[in-house]
């Protein structure tokens, strides 16, 4: 039997325990200001090197939440689509609220001679954890200590520019990997690019909005991690540098 994660729908959030993250978004405004090349004398790639490590710090923060809410709401049925932020946000193409396109590029799918591989603790990653049982059994085994290291081929989608891995499969090993600082591969056979949101999209009160319109881009009864806008502003800063 299927059910949709009891968090996705806003009427079902408790928000009396959960925590908000470290004064991000005052992090976010100096590291995108002149202040924090200035003072702290950065390079360009010093810069990239920052943003990147910002942009983990964020992946981090929802991978702990996802845990956090599968483990509190433990139960053996399974959570059908219960993490996927890629449908959810960053595989949108159109305006939510009033139907424009927002992005102008199509995923790019790789064929085998030309999968990218890359490592899930160096870049920012998201694994669509959605059965409580898969998780704890995946913490248990995949362990140095039990002699069962992490064998498994993992594929995956790369979002620009954010250089963000979503998993797309082995979603429960993955998360183990990522609390145990485990070195695992991560085969990208699809690309998205979602520069072109950049001069549409904005972000008020933690949720991306469409500059024609005003409104959410995405289903306002979904809900996703506030760290997930903040990811959606590092683009911006990446593109910056790119210029």
């Amino acid at each position: 039997m299927f059910k949709k994660f009891p968090f996705f729908n806003k009427k079902n959030i408790s928000t009396e325990n959960r925590t908000e993250p470290l004064h991000y978004e005052r992090l976010l405004h100096y590291i995108s200001s002149n202040k924090a090349q200035k003072n702290l004398s950065l390079s360009s790639k010093q810069q990239e090197q920052l943003i990147i490590k910002f942009e983990k710090m964020l992946a981090n923060d929802i991978m702990t939440e996802f845990r956090n809410d599968l483990l509190n709401e433990f139960t053996d049925t399974t959570y059908n689509d219960a993490h996927d932020l890629l449908k959810t946000v960053f595989d949108t193409d159109t305006c939510y609220s009033c139907k424009k396109i927002i992005n102008r590029t199509t995923p790019i799918k790789l064929d085998n001679n030309d999968i990218i591989k890359l490592n899930v603790n160096d870049y920012p990653t998201i694994s669509k954890i959605w059965h409580s049982e898969r998780l704890l059994q995946a913490l248990a085994k995949i362990s140095n200590i039990n002699n069962e290291p992490f064998n498994t081929y993992v594929t995956g989608h790369l979002i620009e520019p954010l250089d963000l891995i979503i998993v797309s499969n082995n979603n429960h090993r993955i998360a183990s990997a990522l609390l145990q600082k485990t070195d695992v591969p991560v085969h990208i056979n699809q690309i998205h690019n979602i520069s072109s949101w950049y001069d549409q999209c904005y972000i008020k009160n933690n949720r991306i909005y469409h500059e024609h319109c005003h409104n959410n881009i995405i289903n306002p009864d979904l809900y996703y991690p506030k760290e997930v806008a903040l990811l959606f502003e590092t683009g911006k800063m990446r593109i910056a540098l790119n210029k």
